[in-house]
C-alpha cells in the first residue's frame, strides 16, 4: 500500500450524505443520491479526522440551515 499522502486544503467541503441537483422534468427533492449508513459514515469521518488532529476545524453543517463560512 502506498504512503498517505498529506495535503496543505485552506478548505475541504466533504458531502457524505443527501446531494440534490435541480432538473427541468423535476423538483430538486425528488431527485436524490443517498449513500447507506450516512450516520456510520459520519462517525468513521469524524473517528480519521480526531486521529488527524483536525477535528477542532470541523464544521458540521445541518441540511436546510443556511450557513456562512468565514
Amino acid at each position: 500500500m502506498a504512503p498517505a499522502v498529506k495535503f496543505n486544503a485552506p478548505l475541504a467541503l466533504l458531502n457524505i450524505g443527501k446531494a440534490t441537483a435541480p432538473l427541468p422534468e423535476m423538483p430538486a427533492a425528488d431527485h436524490h443520491r443517498r449513500g447507506a449508513g450516512g450516520a456510520a459514515k459520519r462517525e468513521a469521518l469524524a473517528l480519521a479526522l480526531e486521529k488527524e488532529g483536525v477535528m477542532d476545524k470541523v464544521l458540521w453543517l445541518e441540511p436546510g440551515v443556511k450557513t456562512t463560512l468565514a
